[in-house]
């Protein structure tokens, strides 16, 4: 009889210790999800951003054109040329 309880026993320690290896194992690549995560958020916040500013800079200059909207521009930046 005590070695059923010894057996018994050592089967939930066991299912324990593999419960608790899972848990770590989840939260361990939680972290690093998570700040990828955030950096692609603030990386399209920047690109949108920038996207709003560009689309000021070319409604500014159509404005300075005297026209709605503008049908070409060219603009340079850091040595590349953007038509």
């Amino acid at each position: 009889m005590k070695k059923a309880y010894v057996l018994v026993l050592s089967v939930i320690l066991l299912v324990l210790v593999a419960f608790w290896g899972i848990i770590s194992l989840q939260s361990s690549t939680y972290v690093p999800r998570e700040a990828r995560d955030s950096f692609a958020f603030v990386q399209a916040r920047l690109l949108l951003k920038d996207a709003r500013e560009l689309a000021k800079y070319f409604l500014f200059e159509a404005h300075k054109q005297g026209s709605e909207c503008l049908n070409f521009t060219t603009f340079e930046l850091d040595s590349a040329r953007v038509r």
